[in-house]
């Protein structure tokens, strides 16, 4: 496996700075809002089917698949990184 993708993302609504996997088991993402600020709905995938992962201070867990959908604030510039726990 080559580590995790950002795999939906609402565009033109977020734009997407940076996504980059340092370990094979984490992302870190730099997003901005080609707009407005306000909440959108991003996936993930390729991440550990059914593994535990760490992103805003919640713990949230893969589908069997190795796919997680959840929903962020994007404000500025915002950084947000996910990883395995």
């Amino acid at each position: 496996m080559n580590g995790p993708i950002l795999s939906e993302v609402p565009y033109p609504g977020v734009l997407v700075a940076k996504a980059r996997s340092h370990t094979s088991k984490d992302l870190e993402l730099v997003l901005y809002p080609s707009a407005d600020d306000g909440v959108f709905k991003l996936g993930i995938s390729r991440l550990e089917p059914g593994g535990q992962y760490e992103c805003q201070g919640k713990t949230v867990t893969a589908d069997e698949e190795g796919n997680l959908s959840f929903s962020a604030t994007v404000s500025g510039r915002t950084r947000l990184h996910i990883r395995y726990v």
